[in-house]
């Protein structure tokens, strides 16, 4: 793989959960916490399946498939009451993410996040971590309409918040189905290892430009 250098882009595509922020470990239970909080038992392979979901998918899969016959959003408020206590205390950031930001900003270069979260628990953790500063805006997945792995519309919407075109915008992700998307749409991608991922370095960089365990690689 070619070497890495920030200043070759205009702007950057920063994924949170698992790239950003250490934290996607609080959502790999969150399924299946929620469906014991509600007496019943869980599919073995429930939180594998919700993973890729946006927070709407999710709760209509948890609704549908446990009969929870709830209001979507009550499902939604549900999940996210499990994670936010975490948000708003123990989640830290990945080893060398402000040191990074700081370079970029240095640089000049805009950064967006593009997020399968919800806006309010992302502008929470961002704020307590102290990075919301580097960022022009934060697109979610429900705003977009649409989930990583299905489509790349929320690269582009976080992308036109910066002005940039998608070959001066580099897109960070740590999940190989994000990855995937990301590259297919013609962005340079640069990949980050989380343990939550599961997916062998070596499929992740048959998709990725560069990849690395952490952005102190990056700098």
């Amino acid at each position: 793989m070619k070497k890495f250098n920030i200043t070759d882009f205009d702007g950057a595509v920063f994924d949170m959960d698992g790239t950003l922020t250490d934290s996607m470990h609080i959502w790999q239970s969150m399924g299946s916490s929620y469906i014991r909080s509600k007496g019943l038992t869980p599919e073995p392979n429930l939180d594998r399946t919700l993973y890729p979901l946006t927070i709407i998918d999710a709760a209509d899969y948890l609704n549908t498939h446990y009969n929870l016959g709830m209001k979507r959003g009550d499902v939604i408020a549900g999940c996210n009451a499990l994670v936010e206590q975490k948000y708003r205390t123990t989640v830290d950031l990945k080893p060398g993410v402000k040191e990074f930001l700081n370079l970029m900003k240095k640089h000049g270069i805009k950064a967006s996040v593009a997020t399968a979260t919800d806006r309010h628990l992302v502008e929470l953790v961002l704020e307590r971590l102290d990075i919301a500063r580097f960022f022009t805006g934060i697109v979610t997945s429900t705003e977009a309409g649409s989930a990583k792995a299905d489509s790349p519309v929320i690269f582009h919407k976080a992308r036109e918040l910066l002005g940039t075109s998608i070959e001066k915008t580099v897109v960070f992700e740590d999940a190989f189905f994000a990855v995937r998307t990301a590259k297919q749409a013609g962005y340079p991608v640069a990949a980050l290892y989380d343990a939550t991922a599961q997916c062998p370095p070596e499929k992740m960089k048959e998709y990725c430009d560069w990849y690395a365990e952490s952005f102190l690689e990056y700098m």
